[in-house]
């Protein structure tokens, strides 16, 4: 059986997650602690291509699996997205798992570097676009919504904290970002207003 060795950089103090047949071991975006350094480590793996940089975390995060599938995501997300808006006061629109789907379709294929049909390959930003970070999303817009828009969430309201979630380098993220809607977004029937939301504030 082959053995993949690849070495890569990694934040000190941490634990290394990767080298597991079959994992993503890059998409994980952290914080590092004030003390961190960088050291290499060099991560084997049995019979399988390992993702490279292998994922690194500062030894006080945890680590939580993404959700299966979309509809697993999105269920979370307007649960957690509900608690969080109703914990702020702030109404829940009728319209917010539609909305919700369609930026959970956008981050998870922003994250898998495809299309869902598997027929596009696309760049992948350099943050992790978890789902706490889509939680953070529609909480933003609700909020956005209800003070600014009478109520009404719709791409406009959450376009904004989108991008803050999406780009995190200001060059390399921004032109990962305008590619996907250029080349994705814009000729996807349902997602008209968000590729005219982002695409005007990128």
């Amino acid at each position: 059986m082959a053995v993949n060795v690849k070495v890569v950089p990694v934040l000190e103090p941490c634990r290394v997650v990767g080298a597991v047949p079959g994992s993503d071991t890059w998409k994980q975006s952290v914080s590092a602690p004030a003390a961190a350094s960088v050291r290499e480590v060099t991560l084997t793996c049995d019979g399988a291509t390992l993702a490279a940089p292998a994922r690194a975390v500062p030894a006080h995060v945890v680590v939580l699996p993404l959700p299966g599938s979309a509809e697993e995501e999105v269920a979370i997300i307007v649960k957690r997205g509900g608690e969080m808006a109703q914990s702020l006061d702030l109404p829940a629109p009728r319209n917010v798992a539609e909305e919700v789907a369609r930026v959970v379709a956008i981050f998870r294929e922003l994250r898998a570097g495809s299309t869902e049909d598997g027929k596009v390959a696309l760049k992948s930003p350099s943050g992790g676009l978890s789902t706490a970070e889509a939680i953070g999303v529609m909480v933003g817009g609700i909020s956005q919504a209800t003070f600014f828009n009478d109520g009404r969430l719709t791409p406009g309201t959450l376009a904004a904290t989108m991008i803050g979630a999406v780009v995190k380098d200001p060059v390399q993220d921004k032109a990962v970002l305008g590619e996907y809607l250029e080349t994705v977004l814009k000729k996807r029937r349902g997602f008209e207003d968000y590729y005219a939301s982002l695409s005007e504030l990128i």
